[in-house]
């Protein structure tokens, strides 16, 4: 069959229907269908016309050429489409019916059945003909191959009785103290920790993790309050609220990252699934090598090959991406085995390789120490502007120093071919029993949290008074860059009223989502370098190529097996007889990928 030619039309004839729900009438609809290459249409099939639209519900017309009861019979259906779970439930319709076959040869001159009134529903949403005619009879209605099918039907009578409303009972109970028997103490990575209370028969119901957790045991099994390291507070909220109410709402990729660290850790699959699904329709040039790191972080072999489609459909534009010079060389690894880019040289993928090992970015970190000690400054000294500059100027210059002493030291040492195992471009979590020394005020907590909250820090000596405050009160030794390494005792007092604080740490979490993914991968790029090479087709570039960009890189001649990819390079050059004996993509150009090859669903 080769296409369906669609008619359709509805009129309203007047008159009065006690029986109808509407009043105004009585319903009636004509969908006729002409289906072409009739010989090509499969015995025994269910073939299914687009649906319709009559009387606000979705229509389908079924046609089958012989089923087993009647294998020389045209059988013919109508029924309605269920578009949503349940949208049937309480709908009743009765409708009046007439299949007709219509003459494509003779005008006038059709062959169709009356069927008595029947009741549609959810249970019954599909009634028809079994036996409207013989294919042996219908020759004589077919006319070059096409036969045109038509169901005319009256909905004589609706009625509406729609199931009462049911809100889930457990709603209620999400984090709430009522009833509770388990408390979670979490504590996120900036330290931050939040009390959430939960009930041991819904988690254990939910997740074969809680189970074994609370009910085998284990340690958690005798204890009333357990602790979870690393954990983001609107994530771990998030996987509570689906366990009760089954309903998740995800907003942003940084959400999705850290919900689905949560889900895996406590193999919750519906969520897992949900934040594979929602990264893959979020997909885009700037994401798409973060998502791919994380697609293969937790095995998603759907999402890892739409990551891998998309970069190969539009490698040309992320080769000018920033993005791509952050990516984790394990994924840039694997869009280099693929054999399909829309790339038109092998030159380019090389000048991208080259670019990625010397690119070098001011890492965040830097930004915020300079932070850190002016807002320390500015909380325990009146003169904190000499001190803030110089303690900058300071932490600057020790940046450069300790970068340039590190890019000297790569480059003279001996690099092997293994990628680093780096996983910064990946969210890392402690165990959920171990204990984070960071968490007992030492300098990372303090750091982040004056990092996260200077605008406290700089009216915290304003007193209010009020008894619902939260104090901290911690001793730092910070140590200065520069000459001088001299130790300076920090004491930093914050007070804000605790509702506001909760606001404004939601607040941060909110404003910083965006800027949390992708994470750029901080690992030793030289020590990644042979493994990408590896995967450079040298063969196929122009020889004058090889010998000026490749052969004059010294950077990249030094990279472990270069010499032996430069040597295959040149003798395929000198003697093309030998093609027949390397590796065929070796020797080929990579393939074009069409673009209607690549979707997501």
């Amino acid at each position: 069959m080769s296409h369906h030619i669609i008619a359709k039309y509805h009129e309203l004839i007047n008159g009065n229907s006690s029986n109808s729900s509407g009043g105004g009438g009585i319903l009636t609809y004509c969908y006729r269908w002409k289906i072409h290459n009739w010989n090509d249409v499969k015995p025994f099939t269910e073939t299914t016309s687009p649906p319709f639209k009559a009387d606000g519900l979705q229509w389908v017309f079924k046609f089958y050429k012989g089923r087993p009861k009647s294998p020389q019979a045209l059988s013919l259906y109508l029924g309605i489409l269920e578009t949503s779970p349940g949208c049937l439930i309480g709908i009743r319709k009765k409708v009046a019916i007439i299949f007709v076959l219509e003459n494509l040869k003779t005008r006038g001159i059709d062959f169709g059945k009356l069927e008595l009134p029947v009741w549609f529903c959810s249970k019954h949403s599909t009634w028809g003909e079994e036996t409207l005619i013989s294919l042996d009879e219908m020759d004589r209605f077919i006319s070059n191959d096409t036969v045109s099918l038509c169901v005319k039907f009256e909905i004589q009578e609706s009625i509406i009785d729609a199931p009462p409303e049911i809100t889930n009972p457990f709603k209620k109970l999400v984090n709430s103290p009522k009833f509770s028997d388990i408390k979670f103490q979490v504590i996120d990575e900036y330290g931050r920790d939040k009390i959430y209370y939960g009930h041991k028969g819904i988690l254990a119901s939910s997740s074969p993790v809680f189970e074994a957790m609370l009910s085998n045991g284990m340690k958690e099994t005798f204890e009333d309050k357990i602790q979870i390291y690393q954990v983001n507070h609107n994530a771990f909220l998030t996987l509570l609220t689906f366990i009760y109410t089954f309903k998740i709402n995800i907003n942003s990729l940084y959400e999705a990252e850290n919900l689905l660290s949560l889900s895996d850790r406590f193999d919750i699959v519906p969520v897992r699934k949900e934040c594979l699904r929602y990264f893959r329709m979020e997909l885009n040039d700037d994401n798409v090598w973060g998502i791919w790191a994380i697609a293969e972080k937790y095995s998603c072999t759907k999402t890892s090959t739409a990551c891998r489609d998309f970069v190969a459909l539009y490698f040309d534009i992320l080769l000018k991406k920033e993005s791509t010079l952050q990516a984790d060389p394990n994924i840039l690894r694997l869009a280099l085995e693929n054999d399909e880019a829309n790339i038109y040289n092998e030159e380019r993928i090389y000048e991208l390789v080259v670019k990625w090992v010397n690119y070098s970015k001011d890492d965040d970190d830097d930004d915020d120490d300079d932070d850190l000690n002016n807002s320390i400054s500015n909380n325990n000294n009146n003169n904190s502007s000499n001190s803030s500059n110089s303690s900058s100027s300071s932490s600057s210059n020790s940046s450069s120093s300790n970068s340039s002493s590190k890019l000297q030291n790569d480059n003279s040492s001996t690099t092997g071919s293994e990628l680093s195992t780096s996983s910064a471009s990946m969210p890392s979590e402690l165990p959920e029993n171990s204990k984070d020394s960071s968490f007992n005020g030492n300098n990372l907590i303090i750091k982040n949290f004056i990092k996260n909250h200077k605008s406290i820090i700089d009216n915290g000596n304003n007193s209010t008074g009020d008894d619902n405050l939260i104090i901290i009160n911690e001793d730092e030794n910070e140590e200065k860059g520069g000459d001088d390494d001299d130790d300076e005792k920090v004491n930093v007092k914050v007070k804000k009223n605790k509702n506001e604080y909760e606001e404004e740490e939601k607040e941060n979490d909110n404003n910083n989502n965006n800027n949390k993914f992708p994470k750029p991968w901080k690992g030793d790029r030289l020590s990644a370098l042979p493994t990408l090479l590896k995967y450079i087709r040298f063969p196929i570039m122009q020889k004058r190529y090889i010998f000026e960009k490749v052969e004059g890189n010294p950077i990249i001649m030094e990279a472990e097996g270069m010499k032996d990819l430069l040597i295959e390079a040149y003798r395929f050059h000198l003697i093309p007889d030998v093609a027949n004996d390397y590796p065929t993509n070796r020797i080929k150009h990579r393939r074009r990928k069409p673009k209607n090859d690549w979707f997501i669903d």
